[in-house]
């Protein structure tokens, strides 16, 4: 590609010095014609015309040329820094009363010029107070939420734009141009007629550029962050078959200790009594039952009553003192 390219600046520049030469002798034939865009470079565009003759179209640059381009653009194509040119009717304030339905990206020239130049009958004068309508032609600082704001010279204009806004191009940057745009050369001369699949040889002076009306410019749009997917419904279902395996060895792990903790209570209540505490239970228990069962122990065991009663200064009982004599 830069090879080709390389060699069609080489190309502009020898057919230059042509038209150098031919014109201290003698001035080339005119030419005037239009085709579709097949390629475009720094300085050229090749073209087929509606015969399917090929023409490879260098412009002026040492005598100088004209270019312009014209076409239309979505409202997005609209950038800061532009040059911009639409008619409305402003308040005090700068404000339009009304949505902007029309507008046109422009160059500044002596024909065009920033500014805001009121629209008047002949012979009246402007509206020292309430709404008028004027042409504004300034650079546009902001364009966003169907909000612009350019600057001019006589102050800032704020507007609303129309979402259906016809926004149109009317410029000389010949790099706008695509595939299957229309070149027509209105001032050119032809230096040598196409010859087979030989292209014919034009150095133009004069160019319009005429945009395919049904391809826009487009500017660049922001992409929309995807929506975040609802995981509950998914984790509902799938349960368990969702886990990875280091959500399942943790889960494993859980129950294991949960497990552990509970036959560590169990046991603490499963466990016996301390041995002595048994053994005085035991001894205890032995001995009312065989008090119990043979008289002659509960005949002592009432004596031994009877003498720790007297011990501590307890007084005993008639029937005490009756078996303390028997």
């Amino acid at each position: 590609m830069k090879l080709r390219h390389g060699l069609q600046a080489v190309w502009l520049a020898t057919l230059c010095l042509c038209l150098e030469a031919a014109a201290q002798q003698q001035e080339p034939p005119r030419y005037t014609g239009q085709g579709k865009i097949q390629d475009l470079g720094d300085g050229w565009a090749k073209i087929v015309d509606a015969a399917g003759r090929a023409y490879l179209v260098a412009f002026d640059v040492q005598h100088g040329y004209q270019v312009q381009v014209v076409g239309r653009a979505d409202v997005s194509y609209l950038t800061p820094g532009m040059l911009v040119r639409f008619t409305a009717e402003l308040n005090e304030k700068g404000v339009a009363e009304e949505p902007v339905k029309r507008l046109s990206i422009v160059e500044q020239s002596e024909v065009v010029r920033p500014g805001l130049q009121a629209q008047v009958a002949i012979g009246e004068e402007p509206k020292k107070r309430g709404p008028q309508t004027y042409v504004v032609v300034g650079q546009l600082r902001s364009a966003r939420r169907g909000q612009i704001t350019v600057a001019t010279p006589d102050g800032a204009v704020k507007a609303k734009l129309d979402p259906e806004a016809e926004v149109e191009i009317d410029v000389s940057d010949y790099r706008l141009a695509r595939k299957d745009d229309t070149l027509a050369v209105e001032l050119g001369y032809l230096f040598a007629p196409p010859q087979g699949e030989q292209p014919g040889q034009v150095l133009a002076q004069k160019v319009v550029i005429e945009m395919d009306p049904e391809q826009p410019l487009t500017g660049k749009t922001k992409k929309s962050r995807p929506a975040k997917k609802d995981r509950s419904a998914e984790k509902a279902e799938g349960g368990d078959q969702d886990k990875s395996p280091k959500s399942k060895d943790r889960g494993r792990q859980g129950k294991q200790k949960e497990g552990e903790a509970e036959a560590s209570q169990g046991g603490e209540q499963d466990k016996p009594p301390a041995p002595e505490a048994n053994k005085a239970d035991e001894g205890g228990a032995g001995g009312k039952d065989a008090a119990a069962e043979d008289p002659g122990n509960q005949d002592a065991a009432k004596q031994d009553t009877t003498k720790q009663d007297a011990a501590r200064g307890a007084k005993p009982s008639p029937r005490q003192r009756q078996a303390g004599k028997v």
